[in-house]
């Protein structure tokens, strides 16, 4: 005969596993869908509170990468109350998240860095350098204003002087390298023509500093085979982590994360998140 604690024990003595993570628009205030916060195509047509009060619903994710160290963090504020007094007397402040995800994707980026992503087209286009009273050591850099597609043709012609490729300058992925000094004369340019790189994504960080999102979280342990499934229903990610965009290990991204709470319905408490756990295998 075995009881309920004990089996708990037995059963679940360690937590071990990675969880994949799904971002979603975010819950409005009242527990409904905010389509608008988040993404495009979310659907239209969800109610602006939930079907049944004290069962938020995030509508469908992106799925962002796998990530580990989920970390929920509540803050209490405790209320001067009387030692006869019954009724709790704590209040939640607010709660925080971190987490680091294995990913380093644009469109991570961008959620993290409260971005704007977007992409170029790949038409060729020219670019006007001004080199007038310039100054320029070998090994230079014009920058250009986008990535070039280094495998189309690139052409560098300045006002009073025609060059060529690997004697005064050499073709990068950001820019014009120059092979050779450079001293320009008064009023003058150099004009690059390239071809942008159509794979490559821009982001303009901290250009949507109101974003929020819902998010996410899901895991199997390892040693119970029991499925975790952790909802936020509303997200900002907080501006306060360091970057490295390039490291010299595995690249990760830690995000933080303040949540907001919803109420479904004007009788029910304030709702920040929901912690779900599956059943015990039959095995």
């Amino acid at each position: 005969m075995s009881y309920v604690g004990q089996y708990e024990e037995a059963r679940n003595a360690h937590y071990l596993g990675r969880g994949a993570v799904y971002f979603t628009p975010p819950l409005l205030p009242t527990g409904g869908v905010n389509t608008a916060a988040y993404g495009l195509l979310w659907g239209d047509n969800w109610p602006a509170t939930p079907e049944v009060p004290g069962q938020p619903h995030l509508p469908a994710g992106r799925f962002v990468g796998n990530a580990r160290g989920l970390a929920i963090q509540p803050t209490l504020r405790r209320l001067t109350t009387s030692a006869w007094d019954a009724r709790g007397n704590a209040i939640v402040e607010s709660i925080t998240v971190s987490l680091t995800l294995y990913g380093l994707g644009a469109a991570n980026l961008a959620d993290a860095l409260h971005g704007v992503r977007s992409q170029y087209a790949a038409l060729p286009i020219t670019e006007r350098v001004g080199t007038g009273g310039a100054g320029i050591e070998a090994g230079g850099m014009l920058f250009t204003r986008r990535l070039i597609d280094t495998s189309k043709p690139v052409t560098v012609t300045p006002s009073w002087a025609a060059w060529s490729e690997g004697v005064q300058w050499r073709r990068q992925s950001f820019g014009v390298e120059l092979l050779a000094g450079v001293s320009g004369p008064v009023a003058s340019s150099i004009a690059i023509s390239y071809t942008p790189d159509g794979g490559a994504e821009n982001i303009d960080a901290y250009a949507d500093l109101a974003l929020e999102l819902g998010l996410v979280y899901t895991g199997v342990n390892v040693v119970d085979n029991r499925p975790v499934r952790v909802e936020l229903y509303r997200a900002r990610p907080a501006l306060d982590g360091a970057l490295t965009p390039l490291d010299d290990g595995i690249g990760a991204v830690t995000l933080n994360l303040s949540i907001e709470p919803v109420r479904t319905s004007p009788d029910r408490p304030a709702e920040w998140l929901r912690y779900t756990r599956g059943a015990y295998p039959l095995n």
